[in-house]
């Protein structure tokens, strides 16, 4: 074997400790920047190795300081160290406890072999021998045992485990082979430098391997987590629903008796009582309307529509809601709408006039005296027909005003200016946060001006899509009487006499609807659930009673529902050749995805509870306009065909 001190490999050695080093520098700041805490604790490991590695290669670059045997045991053993730590600390960064005490034993074995070895014999070829046979056999059952383990993380993954053991029982198989054919000593030599760089380049991927290892567990937690976070956000889907179905089933009770109270003959003392609990449950309802809203706006299921709309309109009917309040508070509410907003527009009108709404309704809780003013112009980009433009809105009050630092926080969710404005006014602190989130999804932005004592002003802007004014949809003059399609006019059609099946479960809808349709003449049969409607269907067919114009089904019921119960009479009559049933629902099931999930079963209609009178009423009245169409035109139908009859055949002709 060669002389260590006839090497002439010192510079290649330097090389290799500076390798090291820079291994050492960055498993140092990997494990600096771990979150991950197998990954963390495999990298010391791994710092421990490059140590190890350090060690065994300074001592080639001064091994003319040493003893042969000496350089040839302290090589032999550091690298021996280098890739049992590297093995320990592969197993930690998998999340497996490194078996520390059969790797220790396994190291106290090989250093006894060498030990007696260099005893028995003082040629050190027979050390490097056996260090090459033992080592070489570790690494290999190294390769093919971690990479057996790490198939879980990965097809690649098992194969980075893997590749650098597999590299190092390569050089220790050509060394081993090298001392057995006898090659020169430089050759020789050379080896050893390439089991450092084998050992270098070993470090370095152990290093990325645990960062890899790392990834990969962040990479499944995520998908754990998120799996957690959409089964959390469909729970609370379910929940907010059953919530809303069921404060909204005793709140139809609550309005709907105080609507039909309002239409006794009651006293002022009365009339102001029950108009306390209506304005409590109108309150109520708000608010749940707002809990909806923003979960829905969280969870980036609000949609938005786009309508062709006149902002003039629109504004002018918002703001004419609030002259009575002001009037009641001696408040002056100034309008100043700019002509230019008597124009076609395209976006959502009912989610702008919901932000109107909270501005004003703000602006009239915290205003004791003087005055609201509402302004709002159209600012056009460019003067094309089809140009897009700004809806430049503000609401001034002379309210109380707030400091820079309430301001900033009236556009969080649950948030007031302080909690004596809660105590004093009241409010959820809803109303401007859902504002924000909507005018953000339409694109537009929302600012206040304040100062105590000298009121607020909210500023909006928001984008909008100018259309022509000819794509407005017809809309009546205020107060006209309706008309038919041949222009003459014509009254609201009368409800007297029409036959409606009721089937809803709640004894109390039952009487709001009934107390509701009490003055209409209205024919009303009331059912407890979907089963008995089919069985009256059932009775039609057969002649029994006579056939009802509108079914009107409430959704959640015992026995049958009202989707169940309208689709088997839908079926049943299709199949009889009878004529189809109309139907509407009248359902605490609120939200709009589930209104539309109606409408496509082919329900005509849907009305939201709480109940409405004035809302019922117009939707019956649709329903019989559209009763009364269908009539005509059948008519039209038989005249027609009667004045075919007439006529001469050609023949005849």
């Amino acid at each position: 074997m060669t002389n260590y001190a006839q090497m002439d490999t010192i510079l290649v050695a330097a090389a290799v400790a500076l390798l090291t080093l820079a291994c050492l520098i960055i498993a140092y700041n990997m494990r600096r920047g771990a979150t991950d805490p197998d990954t963390h604790a495999g990298l010391a490991y791994i710092l421990a190795a490059n140590v190890a590695m350090m060690i065994g290669t300074i001592s080639l670059v001064l091994h003319q300081l040493f003893s042969d045997s000496f350089t040839a045991l302290t090589v032999a053993i550091t690298f021996h160290a280098t890739f049992m730590l590297g093995a320990a600390g592969i197993l930690r960064g998998m999340g497996r406890a490194p078996p520390h005490a059969a790797l220790a034993l396994v190291t106290l074995l090989f250093i006894a072999s060498q030990g007696i070895v260099a005893r028995i014999d003082p040629d050190i070829r027979w050390v490097i021998l056996t260090s090459l046979l033992v080592n070489g056999v570790i690494c290999a059952v190294f390769a093919i045992t971690l990479r057996r383990a790490a198939v879980r993380l990965g097809r690649g993954v098992d194969l980075l485990v893997a590749l650098p053991f597999a590299i190092m029982a390569a050089v220790y198989a050509v060394r081993l082979l090298g001392i057995v054919l006898d090659l020169s000593e430089p050759v020789l030599a050379f080896g050893v430098l390439m089991t450092s760089f084998a050992l270098t380049f070993a470090l370095l991927v152990w290093c990325f391997t645990l960062q890899t290892f790392g990834n990969v567990r962040l990479a499944r937690k995520l998908v754990v987590e998120r799996g957690r976070a959409e089964e959390a956000s469909r729970m609370k889907s379910r929940f907010l629903a059953n919530m809303s179905h069921e404060i909204r089933t005793p709140l139809n009770g609550v309005l709907g008796m105080t609507e039909i109270l309002r239409d006794h003959d009651l006293g002022p003392e009365e009339r102001r009582i029950v108009g306390v609990i209506h304005d409590s449950g109108r309150t109520l309802l708000h608010l749940l309307n707002d809990i909806l809203d923003l979960s829905k706006v969280e969870a980036g299921k609000l949609v938005l529509e786009e309508t062709v709309f006149s902002p003039f309109d629109m504004i002018t009917s918002c703001a004419e809601l609030y002259r009575i309040p002001a009037a009641e508070k001696q408040i002056e509410l100034d309008l100043d709408i700019a002509p230019a907003l008597r124009t076609g527009c395209k976006g959502d009108p009912h989610r702008i006039v919901q932000v109107l709404n909270n501005l004003l309704n703000n602006a009239m809780k915290f205003t004791q005296k003087g005055r609201i003013t509402l302004r709002a112009d159209l600012a056009r980009e460019t003067m094309a027909e089809d140009a897009s433009a700004w809806l430049l809105v503000s609401v001034a009050d002379t309210g109380i005003g707030m400091t820079d630092a309430q301001a900033a926080r009236i556009f969080d969710d649950f948030s007031q200016a302080e909690d004596s404005i809660a105590r004093r006014f009241g409010g959820t602190g809803l109303g401007l946060a859902i504002s924000k989130r909507l005018i953000g999804l339409m694109g537009g932005h929302i600012s206040v001006t304040t100062a105590p004592g000298k009121g607020t002003e909210f500023h909006l802007r928001l984008p909008l899509t100018c259309a022509p004014r000819s794509a407005l949809p017809p809309v009546p003059p205020l107060h006209a009487p309706a008309t038919d399609p041949s222009g003459s006019a014509a009254a609201t059609p009368s409800l007297a006499g029409m036959r409606i099946l009721l089937a809803e479960d709640n004894r109390t809808n039952q009487l709001v609807v009934q107390g509701m349709l009490r003055k209409e003449e209205i024919a009303l049969t009331i059912v407890e659930d979907g089963r008995d409607a089919v069985a009256l269907d059932e009775a039609i067919a057969r002649g029994e009673i006579a056939d009802f114009d509108l079914f009107l089904f409430d959704i959640q019921m015992p026995v049958m529902d009202g989707p169940e119960a309208f689709a088997l009479i839908r079926a049943r009559r299709a199949q009889a050749g009878r004529a189809p049933a109309r139907a509407a629902v009248l359902s605490a099931n609120a939200l709009p995805q589930q209104m539309q999930a109606y409408l496509d079963m082919g329900f005509l209609e849907c009305l939201s509870k709480p109940v409405q009178k004035a809302r019922l009423i117009a939707m019956l009245g649709r329903i019989a306009r559209s009763m009364e169409d269908e009539a005509r035109s059948r008519a039209r139908g038989r005249e027609q065909g009667a004045g075919e009859e007439s006529l001469p055949s050609p023949a005849l002709r």
